[in-house]
């Protein structure tokens, strides 16, 4: 696998932190998922760092899985930066008492800075689970909770239920938080080992 600095790893780490973090702050001050001043601040933080972290994991897969690691950096990156814009506009939601969805744009086109592009980042965890499945490069059996928490991820907040959005949340730490371990636990020198490793997924 292709080793990469362990700033990727620590950013993974922090951004699945605060992602938890952002749901359960909406939780405690009593507002819905992607309703509030400081779940959305800490959502745009969880957001900057998972963009930072999934580029590196992304990375990880290109020696055996390029085409499929290229896709995962774009619907992560993609997906993060829509996550971004629902970060701003929780915040908004509280602060002025109105989001985007309130009144029809007067252009439809204003509804696509938001559709479909909200689709990619569970998308992105739905391609991880797959390739820790099929790489060999990390442990498989973290694949299992991100599936499940890729597939929850929208309807939990959609919904609008909150102990849904948690545990959609906690699956996705238990899915990623072995991965981003592993990243900071490889050494540098392990990429200028050779060593070939088969491809097996594109």
């Amino acid at each position: 696998m292709t080793t990469v600095p362990k700033t990727y790893g620590v950013a993974l780490l922090a951004g699945l932190v605060l992602l938890l973090g952002s749901t359960v702050a909406y939780l405690v001050s009593g507002r819905p998922v992607n309703d509030g001043v400081v779940g959305g601040t800490v959502g745009v933080w969880a957001a900057f760092c998972l963009v930072v972290g999934y580029v590196g994991l992304a990375r990880t897969f290109e020696p055996v899985a390029p085409k499929s690691s290229a896709a995962l950096a774009v619907l992560a990156v993609v997906g993060l930066m829509t996550g971004y814009g629902y970060g701003v506009e929780a915040i908004h939601l509280e602060h002025l008492g109105a989001d985007v969805w309130s009144q029809p744009f007067d252009n439809p086109l204003g509804y696509f800075a938001f559709d479909p592009w909200g689709l990619c980042l569970p998308l992105a965890f739905l391609l991880t689970g797959v390739l820790f499945l099929r790489s060999g490069l990390y442990a498989r059996w973290p694949a299992v909770p991100l599936l499940v928490g890729g597939l929850l991820f929208v309807p939990s907040r959609e919904a609008g239920v909150g102990a849904l959005a948690v545990a959609a949340d906690l699956c996705l730490v238990l899915g990623l938080a072995p991965a981003a371990l592993a990243m900071l636990a490889r050494p540098a020198a392990a990429a200028r080992l050779g060593t070939k490793v088969p491809e097996v997924h594109r």
